[in-house]
């Protein structure tokens, strides 16, 4: 029985392995609460999840991690679809140190994933401890005016225990319009490679896709409120699956980033027909 039991384990993984490399089949998602010291922590992971196999993810949203989770529905079903189990955060949770712990000892690792102004937070948190070695910033803006140890003139922001790091633009996020007249989301606020001290051994990616916007990682109801709205501009197609689209495109180079390394991430970009531009940094 044991032989068997080991057998369909190996078929298993096989399995798993294929689905994730190839991408011809996106995994199967779950949602669960997840209680941890009195508070309640949404996870949404693969079905079946081997978790020694498979990074887990603490989510941030945007301001500062205020924004509820729930408007990044599909993205981050998306995300998780392609081997990742995803954390999303309550604004007040505290015992980030404790988290850290408890999932680097159940998965393969942590990712810390932002959007928008929870920057500095999400930095503050990877230097709780030394085994968060990947960060991924989507649209990062630089908050460090809001933090007194970050407000001095060119006092960069140190990242001592990261090994990669991979930022992800949206272009429309920063491009300015006369015609018709279109104020970028962030016009003044990027925040760069350049605002950062990073280690020698750290790998540095910056990946920009040119037809997108701020707020097209949202659910469709509400980027196109946003895009509508004029508030933050987006893909000029709104079609569901032009978005749809974009989250999994999102998501493959964040699997890429996490489990292979820049050239895998390269070649998949060279075969994508999303209009895209990639700079090595370090």
């Amino acid at each position: 029985m044991k032989i068997v039991f080991w057998l369909l384990k190996i078929i298993f993984y096989c399995i798993m392995f294929s689905l994730t490399s190839s991408f011809k089949y996106q995994l199967p998602t779950k949602t669960k609460l997840k209680n941890f010291n009195q508070q309640e922590i949404k996870v949404i992971e693969p079905v079946k999840t081997e978790p020694k196999e498979t990074y887990s993810v603490i989510f941030l949203t945007g301001g500062n991690n205020i924004i509820i989770g729930d408007i990044y529905n599909n993205f981050l079903n998306t995300l998780a679809s392609f081997r990742f189990s995803i954390n999303l955060i309550p604004p007040n949770f505290n015992k980030f140190e404790d988290l850290l712990k408890d999932l680097n000892k159940e998965y393969k690792g942590v990712v810390l994933l932002q959007h928008s102004s929870s920057t500095i937070l999400s930095v503050k948190i990877s230097n709780l401890d030394k085994k968060v070695k990947k960060l991924v910033f989507l649209d990062p803006v630089d908050n460090r005016i809001f933090f007194k140890e970050y407000r001095k003139l060119n006092n960069k922001i140190d990242l001592p225990n990261a090994n990669r790091v991979l930022f992800l633009k949206a272009h429309k996020a920063y491009k300015w319009s006369l015609k018709p007249i279109a104020v970028p989301f962030i016009p003044f606020l990027s925040l760069n490679p350049d605002s950062f001290n990073f280690t020698k051994k750290c790998k540095v990616t910056t990946i920009e896709a040119d037809n997108f916007g701020h707020t097209d990682l949202l659910d469709k109801t509400w980027s196109d409120f946003m895009h509508n709205s004029r508030v933050a501009l987006g893909s000029d197609n709104r079609d569901s699956q032009v978005l749809l689209n974009y989250h999994k495109w999102l998501s493959k180079i964040i699997h890429y980033f996490c489990y292979g390394n820049t050239k895998k991430i390269t070649n998949f970009l060279e075969n994508e027909e999303l209009e895209f531009s990639i700079k090595n940094h370090q």
